[in-house]
């Protein structure tokens, strides 16, 4: 199965600066890799390291990308224009998974196989912009309860 695991544009995957979320879906691509399927993550670039690579039976796209700047309506502007970016270099798969906050509810591919939205914060009114993805995957109890609200 061919598997896109997409991360928003604040942080990345190790080794770069990354957070839990991150470090987490890192972790769940090289599993998806071990047991033969292919992976790839697209994620923002950072000057140390290369835009392609393969880790662990891994492919890493690193593009574009920035900092958090604190004020929420700067940041989802942010966010919105690395989807925008970002959704050009999706390449085909069978499923594409993201925490992106603005690209599930931009115009889907069907390239991108089924795709799953992973709701790693509560919640604050977004879910409805998400109704064409394929499944929400909340990160606990408590934002899934939030997410069913």
């Amino acid at each position: 199965m061919k598997i896109n695991i997409l991360t928003g544009p604040f942080f990345l995957p190790p080794p770069g600066r990354a957070g839990a979320v991150e470090k987490i879906w890192r972790g769940l691509g090289e599993e998806f890799a071990a047991q033969g399927h292919e992976v790839t993550v697209l994620c923002r670039a950072y000057p140390e390291l290369s835009e392609e690579e393969l880790i662990r039976g891994v492919r890493y796209l690193r593009r574009s990308g920035f900092s958090r700047t604190g004020v929420l309506a700067a940041d989802l502007m942010k966010d919105l224009a690395y989807s925008l970016a970002t959704r050009r270099r999706i390449p085909p798969a069978d499923v594409t998974v993201t925490n992106v906050f603005w690209l599930p509810a931009l115009p889907l591919r069907a390239g991108w196989g089924k795709v799953v939205v992973s709701v790693e914060r509560r919640p604050k009114g977004q879910m409805r912009l998400y109704a064409r993805a394929a499944r929400l995957r909340a990160t606990s109890r408590a934002v899934a309860e939030a997410i069913l609200a």
